[in-house]
Formats: structure tokens, C-alpha cells, sequence
């Protein structure tokens, strides 16, 4: 049975962020996956949600005994403190378990100056003491924005592996981080809301078999109008969207015939996004 946690109801500011008519749901445990692109109004959410901004509208909290833990792209420690005279600082001595360091990587660093960490280390020590709190409701703001491969991967490890029972709203560019992981996805677009719900429903909203990615500037005239006889969507960009394999065959021929490079992927969360985009600005041939 389904049990709603945050209930947010025509939410507008001055700013940027406009849900108005708009009731969307969070239900416990749920893995939210906050998407778009920059300045789209994800970190927007969390301000109101904090309320430090203001608003028209309502955010309801069910149950005011929530822990609330939240992870923000900024965080200013004290530059003298080492590690665990700051973990001392925050956590109290029963969210100091004996394998806390050892869980989250820190016990190389736990003797080292706060101003002297790595971009790495800070955001594993920060993630680590909002977790080791144990929030029912986490807001985690930009996780990994910035980092290589392999630090994000460490990164969404540890958190995945420390909210398996709470509810997690993830905003974040990195559509790996939450394929296979979120059960709903919740699209920002120029300050408003694509589309909020299941991801099943988000991928058949905007079904398609294939995407490809080609040079626009590159095709000929002629290849450009039978290229848009088999596809859904042809952007101005180079993207090319196609609801079956056949049509796709096509495509590829026509590209291979005439020494077009290009690229292929199957139907993906990524590539969801991008069509749902397109649909919404109609930015096509």
C-alpha cells in the first residue's frame, strides 16, 4: 500500500519555477529522479522544499517525524578542522558506528585538514554525514556534477547502497546514475514540470525503437527528405528518432550509402529525454 510522504500543489515563485495546476505525489521509499538541463529548475525544487525561497501554492510533509537529510552542491566546513574532528561536530556519538569511515572511504582521510581534501573526498564526507543521520526523505542536490567516470560511480554506490529504505529525490545530469535504480522520473523543463511519474510511463509516453545521432549540416538536401519520410523526429541538431527497425534499416542505409557518420542507441531513459524535449520545443524539420 502506497503511503504519500510529500504532496507539492501549485508551486510558483517569482523566479523561475512555475507548477501551477499541477499536484504531484511522493510516496515512501520512492527514487525520484529529478532530470533537465541546466538552469531547468531542478535545484528550484529543493529551495522550496527547504523553504528558502518563496512560494504560492502547498508542499505537505505527511508525517512531521521525517528525518529530513539533505545533500546541497555546497557546503562551507571550517578550513582547520580534520575530518573527525568535523564528523565529532555533527554526529552524535550513536550515528558514529565503528565501521563509519570504513563504510564510506574515509579512513584514509580521517586525519587529514578539511582544506586539504580532494573535490572527491569532500562530497564522500559530506554524503556520508547526511546518510549516517538516517533520513527518511533525502534531497540530494548535483551528487556528482563535475567529476570522471569513476568518482561518480563510487559516489551513486554509496548512496544507493545507504537509501535502500528511504525516499530520495535525485537531481542530477547523469542519466546512469538512476537507470535501474529510480521508479520515477521527474522531468524540469524552462522552470515547469515535462512530466512526473513512473518511468515505464515516461518511456511509453514517448515510445521509439531507435535513436540516431547524425551531422545535420553534413546531409545533403535530398538525404534530409528521406530521412523524414522514416522518422519521427529530424532536429535541426541531428537527431534522429525511429519507431521500428525497419525504418531504422533505412536510415542506416541511406547514411552508410552516402558516407555519413553516425551513431545508434536503443530506446534508453537518455534518449526519452532528449525525444520529450523535442516534442515539447518542436525544434525539428
Amino acid at each position: 500500500m502506497t503511503e504519500p510522504v510529500i504532496k507539492i500543489s501549485n508551486i510558483k515563485t517569482k523566479s523561475k519555477l512555475d507548477l501551477s495546476n499541477q499536484t504531484l505525489t511522493i510516496n515512501r521509499g520512492d527514487k525520484v529522479a529529478i532530470l533537465g538541463q541546466q538552469d531547468s529548475g531542478k535545484s528550484l525544487i529543493f529551495e522550496v522544499l527547504l523553504n528558502n525561497l518563496p512560494y504560492s501554492g502547498d508542499i505537505e510533509f505527511s508525517d512531521s517525524d521525517d528525518k529530513l537529510g539533505v545533500y546541497l552542491k555546497q557546503n562551507d566546513y571550517p578550513s582547520r578542522l580534520k575530518v573527525k574532528e568535523l564528523v565529532k561536530l555533527v554526529l552524535d556519538k550513536s550515528q558514529q558506528s565503528k565501521d563509519f569511515y570504513q563504510v564510506n572511504q574515509l579512513d584514509e582521510i580521517k586525519n587529514v585538514m578539511l582544506q586539504n581534501l580532494t573535490e572527491l573526498e569532500q562530497r564522500q564526507l559530506t554524503l556520508a554525514l547526511v546518510l549516517a543521520q538516517s533520513p527518511a526523505i533525502a534531497l540530494i542536490n548535483e551528487l556528482t556534477t563535475g567529476l570522471d567516470t569513476k568518482s561518480r560511480q563510487e559516489l551513486t554506490q554509496q548512496l544507493h547502497q545507504q537509501t535502500q529504505d528511504a525516499t530520495v529525490l535525485n537531481a542530477t545530469y547523469y542519466f546512469d546514475e538512476v537507470e535501474g535504480w529510480a521508479n520515477k522520473v521527474w522531468v524540469m523543463h524552462h522552470g515547469q514540470s515535462l512530466f512526473f511519474g513512473k518511468i515505464e510511463d515516461f518511456l511509453s509516453n514517448h515510445q521509439h525503437h531507435a535513436y540516431l545521432k547524425v551531422s545535420y549540416n553534413h546531409l545533403p538536401d535530398d538525404l534530409i527528405a528521406q530521412i523524414k519520410q522514416q522518422a519521427i523526429v529530424l532536429s535541426k541538431k541531428g537527431d534522429v528518432f525511429v519507431d521500428s527497425e525497419e525504418k531504422s534499416d533505412v536510415i542506416l542505409n541511406l547514411l552508410i550509402q552516402q558516407k555519413q557518420s553516425y551513431q545508434l542507441y536503443q530506446q534508453n531513459l537518455q534518449t526519452t529525454f532528449l525525444l520529450a524535449l523535442l516534442q515539447k520545443e518542436g525544434d525539428r524539420q
